[in-house]
């Protein structure tokens, strides 16, 4: 007995013609929701993947102009730095050549203090040597001695200012 696997009758066309309406409803109200679902969760992530990028892009585009500013402060603080700096080397040189020039005014005033005290010394000097020479011409003149008597007192004396030794 041979048996036949399918048998073609009129169950088998109703069984097919049953799995088509079902395949059909199927696709229809569960098949297509869940491919429109899939195609629109397909769209999504894109879009997320694509806001993503945006995102990366604006976030380097903000993180070269981050980079630019600090590089721009930092040349800034540098300039501000070196400007302090010559300022401050210009102040002290300023005040070393201030202290230059006071030095220099009174090592001058001393100087012309030293000067002016040494001419009044000399006046002074001046002033005791003609006293000296009157007191000289005084005792001359009280002496009353002969020429050689004179010559003789007036070598005397000249030998003694001479052995005095007087500076200007």
């Amino acid at each position: 007995m041979h048996a036949e696997i399918i048998e073609l009758n009129w169950s088998f066309f109703f069984q097919i013609i049953n799995t088509l309406i079902i395949f059909f409803i199927l696709s229809k109200v569960l098949f297509k929701p869940i491919r429109n679902h899939m195609v629109k969760r397909e769209e999504d992530i894109a879009g997320a993947i694509d806001h993503a990028n945006q995102l990366i892009v604006e976030a380097e585009r903000f993180k070269s102009e981050y980079e630019e500013k600090l590089d721009e402060y930092q040349l800034l603080g540098r300039e501000i730095l070196q400007n302090a700096k010559d300022k401050s080397d210009d102040y002290a040189k300023r005040i070393v050549h201030e202290a230059q020039e006071h030095a220099a005014k009174l090592a001058l005033k001393a100087k012309e203090d030293m000067e002016r005290e040494k001419q009044l010394a000399m006046i002074e000097l001046k002033n005791q040597i003609g006293e000296i020479a009157i007191l000289i011409a005084e005792k001359i003149l009280k002496e009353r001695l002969d020429q050689p008597g004179q010559e003789a007192m007036i070598h005397k004396i000249i030998k003694e200012l001479e052995s005095t030794k007087w500076q200007n």
